[in-house]
Parts: C-alpha cells; sequence; structure tokens
C-alpha cells in the first residue's frame, strides 16, 4: 500500500472511531515506518508510533507492538536519544523473539548495532551488525544484508580500517545498485567520502560527492541531501577548503530545517562552529555552538551536549577564558557522568542483552534457520536431481525410438536400393519427432540461462491461426479427434509481438489436449482485452488432470503423472516452455481440469493491437 492511501486509510478509521482497533494499530505503525523510510516527515513518524503504543497498550496484537517498537527504537537512535533506543529495541526483540517474528531481527540488530556504535561500544557494535547479516541472509533479503555490510564499513572506518570499509561500502553499493534504490545509492557514495576522507583523496571524495548530491535530486528522500551536505562539508574542511566547508554546512542547515530533521540541524550547527575554530574564528564558533547545545538540550540529546561543551571549552581556552573552560570540561564531565548512570540503571534493569538469556536464544534461532535452510535446499536438490533421472529416464527412451525408425528404415533402403513413400515418410516423421524432443531441451536451456531473445513483428491473427492449423493437422487423426478454432474477435486483426513464440505455445498446448483426449474435441478460442492484450484459451474433453498433480504441471522434466510417461509420449518440457515463453512475454498460463472431463489451459499475453479492420 502506497504512502497517500495509508494515511487515507488511516483518516477513514479515525472518522469512524475504528483507529483502536488491530487493524488501525497495524496502519498507524506502518504509516509511521513508512514515514521515516520516505524521509517525509520525522516528527509526525514519531508521533503517530508513539500514538498506535498507546493504543496498543490495550489490545493482544504482538505483532504489531514489535513493529511499533522497532519503529520507535530507530526513531529515538535518530535522534541520539540512546537510552530509549536502548529499551525500546531489547522490548521488541524479546517479543520478537518470543513470537517467532523472523523477519523483524535484521531491523532491531541493525538499529542496536548503530546505537553500540554511537556509544563507541565497537564490539558490541560490530556483533550486532554480524548477526543482523545472518538473519537477512538466512531469510534472503539482499536490502538487509547489504544494510548490516555497510553498518560494518562504519565501524571499520572508526578502527582505521580503511580498507575493509572501503570493500563493504562497495558491496553494498552494488546490491544497492541492482535493485534500483537512487537513494541508498546516494548514502553510500557518501560513505565512500568518508572513507577518501580518511585516506587523504580529496578528488575522488569529491568525485563521488558530486555524484551522491546528484543522486539526491533524483529522490524525495529529504533527510539525505542534509547529510551528503555536511560529509562533503567534512572533506573540504579536512583540506583547509573552509568557505567551501562553510557554504556547504550553510545550505545542509537550511534543507535539514526544511526537512524538520532538528537532529541533523543540530548536528550541522555543531561541525559549522568546529571549521569556524579551525579558521580562528571564535565568535562565530561561540554562536554556532551553543545553537547546536540548545536544539541538542531540547531534545535531550546529552551525548550531543557533551559533545558541544567539549568544543566551547577549547574555543574558551583559545581565547584564555579558562575559567569558562573549566566550566565547560566540567559540565561535559557531568554529562558523561549521567549518561554513565543512565546506562547503568538501564542495565539494571534488566534490559541487557547478555550471553545466558536473549543471546543464547538468538544463536538458536540462527541455528535452526541455517537447518531449516540446508534441510530445505538438500529437498530442493533431491528433488531436482530425482525430477532430472525421470527425465534422462524419459529422453533416452524418446531419442531412441525415432533414432531406431529412421537408422532402421535407412538400412532398408541402402541394403534393398529401393524404397517406397511410406518407408521415406516414416523416417520423415521420426526425424521430425526427434528435432521436436532436441528443440525442447534447447528451448529450456535457452530461456532458464537468459539467453532466448522474443523478435517482435506485426502480424496477423488470422495468419498465426491459420499456420497452427496447418502444424497440427497431422495430429488431429492420431486419436480420431475433432479439432475447431473459434475466433471471436471482430474483423481482421493484427498485433505486434512475436509470432514464432506464440505459435509455439498454442502448437504445444493443443498437441497436449490431442495427445490426452481420444475420440473427443478439441477447441481453440481466441479474445481479446481491450487493444492491449489477447487471451487464448484450449480447451478438451480427454483425461483431465488429478488436483493434486496440478502443482508439478509446469515444473521442468516432469508430467502430472509420470506413468503416463510411455502411453503418452512425452519429456515433460512442452509445459514448462509455454509457462516459461509466456511470462517472458509478460503473460500468464493457467490451467482448469477435472479427471474424466477435460482441461482447459488460458493464456494472456500483452500483445498490443497494430490495426483493427472491420469486415
Amino acid at each position: 500500500m502506497q504512502l497517500t492511501e495509508l494515511e487515507e486509510k488511516i483518516n477513514q478509521l479515525r472518522e469512524t472511531n475504528q483507529l483502536a482497533t488491530a487493524e488501525g494499530c497495524e496502519a498507524l505503525v506502518d504509516f509511521g515506518w513508512m514515514l521515516r523510510q520516505n524521509g517525509v516527515n520525522f516528527e509526525l513518524a514519531l508521533n503517530v508510533s508513539l500514538e498506535a503504543e498507546k493504543i496498543l497498550e490495550d489490545l493482544d496484537h504482538p505483532f504489531s507492538v514489535a513493529k511499533c517498537y522497532r519503529n520507535l527504537s530507530w526513531f529515538y537512535a535518530e535522534q541520539s536519544i540512546y537510552e530509549k533506543t536502548l529499551e525500546y529495541g531489547v522490548k521488541g526483540l524479546r517479543i520478537a523473539l518470543d513470537h517467532q517474528f523472523n523477519e523483524l531481527f535484521p531491523d532491531f540488530f541493525g538499529c542496536l548495532g548503530v546505537t553500540y556504535w554511537r556509544l563507541k561500544k565497537y564490539p558490541e557494535a560490530m556483533a550486532s551488525f554480524q548477526r543482523q547479516h545472518q538473519f537477512a541472509h538466512l531469510l534472503s533479503d539482499p536490502y538487509q544484508v547489504a544494510k548490516a555490510t555497510n553498518h560494518m564499513g562504519f565501524i571499520y572506518i572508526e578502527l582505521g580500517d580503511y580498507e575493509s570499509a572501503e570493500k563493504n561500502f562497495k558491496v553494498a553499493l552494488q546490491i544497492f545498485e541492482d535493485t534500483g534504490n537512487t537513494a541508498l545509492q546516494a548514502g553510500l557514495c557518501n560513505n565512500l567520502v568518508m572513507v577518501c576522507n580518511h585516506q587523504n583523496d580529496f578528488e575522488l571524495g569529491k568525485q563521488l560527492a558530486e555524484k551522491a548530491l546528484s543522486l539526491t535530486n533524483q529522490t524525495s528522500f529529504d533527510r539525505l541531501r542534509p547529510v551528503v551536505l555536511h560529509t562533503y562539508a567534512e572533506l573540504n574542511a579536512k583540506f583547509s577548503h573552509y568557505d567551501e566547508a562553510i557554504s556547504l554546512l550553510n545550505e545542509g542547515i537550511i534543507c535539514a530545517k526544511e526537512a524538520n530533521l532538528q537532529h541533523l540541524v543540530a548536528e550541522i550547527q555543531k561541525f559549522s562552529g568546529i571549521v569556524y575554530f579551525q579558521q580562528n574564528k571564535l565568535k562565530k564558533a561561540k554562536k554556532n555552538l551553543e545553537e547546536a547545545q540548545v536544539i541538542f538540550r531540547s531534545m535531550g540529546a546529552k551525548q550531543g551536549v557533551a559533545e558541544t561543551f567539549e568544543w566551547l571549552a577549547k574555543v574558551y581556552e583559545k581565547r584564555e577564558g579558562f575559567k569558562q573552560a573549566y566550566k565547560c570540561l566540567t559540565q561535559m564531565h557531568n554529562i558523561q557522568a549521567e549518561m554513565a548512570e543512565d546506562m547503568k540503571d538501564f542495565l539494571l534493569q534488566g534490559f541487557r542483552l547478555t550471553r545466558d538469556t536473549v543471546i543464547v536464544e538468538l544463536e538458536n534461532k540462527i541455528d535452526e534457520m541455517k537447518t531449516a535452510n540446508l534441510m530445505a535446499a538438500r529437498d530442493k536438490a533431491e528433488a531436482a536431481n530425482q525430477a532430472k533421472s525421470h527425465f534422462l529416464a524419459n529422453m533416452s527412451h524418446e531419442l531412441r525410438t525415432p533414432l531406431n525408425a529412421i537408422i532402421g528404415y535407412s538400412e532398408l533402403i541402402q541394403e534393398e536400393g529401393l524404397s517406397s513413400m511410406n518407408d521415406v515418410q516414416r523416417i520423415n516423421i521420426s526425424a521430425r519427432h526427434l528435432l521436436s524432443l532436441i528443440n525442447d531441451v534447447l528451448d529450456v536451456s535457452k530461456i532458464e540461462s537468459g539467453e532466448l531473445e522474443l523478435h517482435e513483428e506485426r502480424f496477423a491473427i488470422g495468419d498465426l491461426v491459420d499456420e497452427v492449423k496447418e502444424i497440427v493437422s497431422p495430429l488431429i487423426g492420431r486419436n480420431q479427434n475433432v479439432f475447431t478454432v473459434q475466433n471471436q474477435l471482430l474483423g481482421e486483426i493484427n498485433v505486434v509481438g512475436d509470432k514464432l513464440r506464440v505459435c509455439q505455445i498454442l502448437v504445444n498446448l493443443i498437441d497436449n489436449a490431442l495427445k490426452f483426449t481420444k475420440e473427443g474435441a478439441v477447441e481453440l478460442a481466441i479474445m481479446g482485452q481491450g487493444k492491449q492484450e489477447l487471451i487464448f484459451v484450449v480447451k478438451d474433453d480427454g483425461v483431465g488432470i488429478q488436483e493434486d498433480q496440478l502443482g508439478n504441471l509446469f515444473q521442468p522434466f516432469k508430467q502430472a503423472n509420470n506413468a503416463y510417461n510411455r502411453e503418452y509420449d512425452g519429456t515433460g518440457l512442452g509445459l514448462t516452455i509455454c509457462k516459461q515463453l509466456a511470462e517472458k512475454m509478460n503473460g500468464q498460463i493457467e490451467v482448469e481440469s477435472r479427471p474424466g472431463i477435460g482441461s482447459a489451459f488460458t493464456v494472456c499475453l500483452p500483445i498490443r493491437q497494430a490495426e483493427a479492420v472491420k469486415v
């Protein structure tokens, strides 16, 4: 559901007094998360999640509670209110573990890792990011794998291992490029600028920063641009390009204010104060640091307040205001002591992730998921091997039969020096059958390897029908069937598409229908859905298919029932090819069948109409 649709739903629920329900809370929680993800309105996102939390107190809806705690944990982390971050993060993780909400684990560990990283607890941060990566990998979630890889890159920067940081950022960037996520590509380019900053590579850093800014122009993710401007300013300041740095920081403050991102405004103003200090513009440095401190205080971000006191002490010291500098340092140490006490109280309340509680359970969970994934992979591999074994057994028979016929009749002609038209026809039929089998195998291989290409052309539906009838006509009499075509399109319709592959799908379906029908009727019906879609229905009154066999129908190397292989001459590739060709043309194929009644295969293809001429 899109952001606007979700907002409309919430307004409707609010108007009808149904917001305090499980459905209403789920909508509120998702709305808060989507607001954060899209960077639309941070304050609104936080308030929506707080509203959801309050309502959820009276409801038994653990999944919504866990997601709500995840949201709040991230919101507080981004405002540097780490006590709240850890409180909600650990409570949510506990609920997710108790109720097997595996898909939430990567988000929780990502948030906890970011918190520990910013608190300079690097071993704990790295352990959290590694668990984020483990769960994301087990859940086959490339987005979270990339996020975890990116986060570990930050830790490597803090540890001074810039080569590993760069490697991680590039891996994450490649994943986001593959998914086409422009905002996250910009974020990774920004992170690589940080690496360039530490590696003293200004030119490459500048190129990456400009690329990041260019990418931010392609996205509505408002909180990203001030972050990139901040990093770009740090790069310039590192190389003493102070005027450029201040210009970037001023733009960053404007962008952060427009996006209502007060924590970013404070961070950028704090760094502006540092840059002015480096320029020896102490009055401006003091002004920016004090303005940043006011914002940090209003947010309850003690870490930010402590850092501004540290830099204000340096400003006063440079101005020889040693008394004021001492006061600032005293304030800084007092706040740091408060933070340590807060953390101590927090840990004593029993929320800490210790080896003998949540961590052990989570490690057991990882082992369980690994085992389950290995067993699923093993079963899949065994099923594939079994299917291919059946296929090879069938194919050896299918290939030998026409080959033996070709060789036998050829030897007969060679020995006797004469032949009848029947002999030549038998050789021709056997050769064509053999070619058809080989073509099936080659088509499946080409489709699965991505090498098969579609060739669009303009063709008439009438010509397509004539070609299909001509190809299947030799097959109609083998089981004494009747074949009819019902063209429900008005007039002679010309379309644009891959005529050869459409014909191949229809011939395969009709051949199957004729094969599994004896002394019955097979019909091809053609109809249109507007001017953008054609619908083909191949219907028969043959043996039909058991309901429990429908799942195998389009699987490669399988037939609905392997017992049919000998009786009906099949390799089990025809329907696989039909399905894969239809999907390659952005279409679909469906089947309805009843044993003893018959089957109907419906193919919908988005083939655009080129011209319609009414007769």
